[in-house]
């Protein structure tokens, strides 16, 4: 199913590449494809298996993920509660990747309560720190800290399942809400974890530097964000506005004019329009700089934009203070007025009140979660102990009666042996006497073996003197045997001399390598030879059925006493398949 999934997804990106399909309608094609294909499979196996896929496509693309999703949504629907409540969770994760800010907390309030009872760690984190992000965007920052408080708390309590990047995103979240309620102390803790997180999973940020600079400006700690800017540089990139605008603003706070000039430098190429964090930089270069009427223009532009009120709050702050320090009553009033007028609409005297009472209920109800946790400790060990006493003391009665009941029994079973040892040791006794008369019968047997030995020794060497004789005879029979062999041989040849003539020494140059022998010569040596032995070649045939003409030649020179270096000299035949001809043909002298 995955390899026909991922072929239909290469067909789309083809069209597309051939402008048959516009993107919305490829779309609307991949999404039918999936549909069909995920209705292939029922079972609720392979439905949390298609979720892992949407899951992945959703890290680059969220948006097609949210359309595979919904193409599925009627399986969904059909299976069981869990199934539910995991595509819940991953349409939170995909609209959050998204940036489709929610309406309200319906689904949250659905999924955050099943995953805290049926969920495991890693679900119970990923459920918090959506519901974190979901109250977030709602702008409900207590609530957002609280959950993302909680996600923090699981996955540091189940770190073998925790997801990494989930938790650096949980302190990067954790720092935006502490430093929009000017809580900079409890921000540099969280950018400090979620910069050190990033350290160790591998992929330090942009964000996470530019988070732990900041929040070290705002606790007037200038050297320390000096040297998170110098860190930085290593990893921005030039051509990111957002990233350079981060940087200068860096540099500016801590009024170091070179490297601010080099970052404003690499800005002035750039033709993206700043956001309010980008003039928010560029007024704080203009300040460095004594360029207030520059500074002045980009505080005004984040108040005439549509920002967030927390950058427009500190540009009116601003603004207030230049135009007095200008000695411009109208515009310093003016901006005095919609200073506190964003200073009442944020209240942060009481929403920090509000953010540190959640902060601290929630190391409350920690703590308290610990306490009773080593409550219930301490009682199951104070239980077990009483459980492990009450059983030594029973383990001990229990011992003591079986040992006088079993030293009552050992005491009857004593006197009993000790019965028995009497009349064993008279048994013993009349055993030992018996013995007496029994070494005195092997003591006599003995001699008689003694006596056999000696006997037998004499027979053996007489035996070994016969056995030398006869390997003496059986040497000079061999010796004999042979010399019958070389008579024979001598005999042949002597034939062979008197019928060949000049055969003899064809054989003999030839035996040398001197000449190599010509069919001619091989029919006038099968002719002399069959004169000598009339009958050889009907014996090789009875023998040996069908012949080679190379295995005629061996059996014939064989048959007139030649070595086997010669017959190889003279045929050619290999030293291996001569030895074997020669030892399935030693029937050739042979007499019939």
């Amino acid at each position: 199913m995955k390899r026909i999934f991922l072929g239909y997804m290469k067909i789309s990106l083809y069209l597309c590449q051939m402008n048959l399909y516009t993107m919305d309608r490829l779309l609307n094609f991949f999404t039918l494809i999936f549909t069909l294909l995920v209705c292939i499979s029922c079972n609720n196996d392979e439905m949390l298996k298609v979720m892992d896929r949407i899951k992945d496509t959703g890290n680059s693309d969220p948006i097609t993920a949210l359309h595979m999703l919904d193409s599925i949504q009627g399986k969904v629907d059909e299976a069981n509660e869990y199934i539910k409540m995991k595509s819940m969770l991953l349409t939170l994760r995909l609209k959050d990747k998204a940036y489709i800010l929610p309406m309200s907390d319906d689904t949250v309030k659905k999924v955050v309560p099943y995953f805290e009872e049926k969920g495991t760690d890693a679900e119970k984190q990923e459920a918090y720190y959506y519901a974190g992000s979901v109250y977030r965007d709602l702008d409900d920052a207590p609530k957002a800290l609280y959950f993302f408080l909680k996600s923090e708390d699981t996955a540091n309590k189940a770190a073998q399942q925790c997801d990494s990047l989930l938790l650096r995103n949980t302190y990067s979240n954790m720092v935006q809400i502490f430093f929009s309620f000017q809580d900079y102390h409890s921000s540099l803790e969280m950018a400090k974890k979620e910069y050190s997180i990033s350290h160790e999973i591998g992929d330090v940020t942009i964000n996470s530097l530019s988070h732990l600079a900041d929040s070290y400006l705002r606790v007037d700690s200038s050297q320390q964000a000096g040297s998170i800017a110098k860190i930085m540089e290593k990893y921005i990139d030039k051509h990111s506005a957002v990233d350079t605008y981060g940087l200068l603003a860096i540099y500016s706070y801590i009024r170091n004019r070179q490297k601010a000039k080099e970052t404003y430098n690499a800005i002035r190429g750039n033709s993206i329009e700043p956001d309010a964090m980008g003039y928010n930089a560029l007024a704080e270069y203009y300040l460095l700089n004594d360029n207030t009427d520059s500074a002045i223009v980009c505080y005004e532009r984040i108040i005439d934009g549509d920002y967030n009120i927390t950058y427009t709050y500190d540009a009116a702050r601003f603004l207030f203070d230049l135009y007095q320090k200008k000695g411009d009553t109208a515009k310093s009033i003016k901006y005095s007025k919609l200073f506190m007028r964003y200073s009442d609409s944020l209240d942060f005297g009481q929403r920090q009140e509000l953010l540190a009472t959640v902060n601290n209920q929630f190391l409350y109800y920690k703590n308290k979660a610990e306490d009773d946790r080593i409550q219930k400790e301490n009682s199951d060990y104070r239980n077990r102990t009483n459980l492990l006493v009450a059983m030594v003391l029973l383990l001990t009665t229990s011992s003591i009666a079986i040992y006088y009941y079993n030293k009552s029994r050992y005491l009857n079973k004593i006197a009993i042996i000790s019965n028995c040892l009497s009349q064993t040791k008279a048994k013993q006794e009349e055993l030992e006497r018996e013995a007496v008369q029994i070494e005195q019968s092997l003591a006599n047997t003995k001699n008689t073996l003694n006596n056999k030995e000696k006997e037998l020794m004499a027979v053996n060497s007489k035996l070994l003197d016969i056995k030398n004789e006869l390997e003496i005879k059986e040497k000079k029979l061999a010796d004999t045997t042979e010399d019958n062999k070389k008579l024979a041989s001598l005999v042949h040849k002597a034939d062979l001399e008197e019928n060949a003539g000049d055969i003899i020494s064809t054989l003999e140059n030839g035996s040398k390598g001197n000449y190599d022998l010509s069919k001619e010569d091989w029919n006038r040596i099968y002719k002399a030879i069959d004169l000598t032995h009339p009958n050889l070649m009907e014996k090789m045939i009875r023998n040996l059925g069908h012949i080679s003409e190379e295995r005629k030649q061996v059996g014939y020179l064989l048959s007139i006493g030649l070595s086997n270096s010669q017959i190889q000299k003279l045929t050619g035949v290999p030293s291996s398949t001569l030895w074997r001809w020669v030892k399935g043909m030693d029937w050739i002298n042979s007499e019939e």
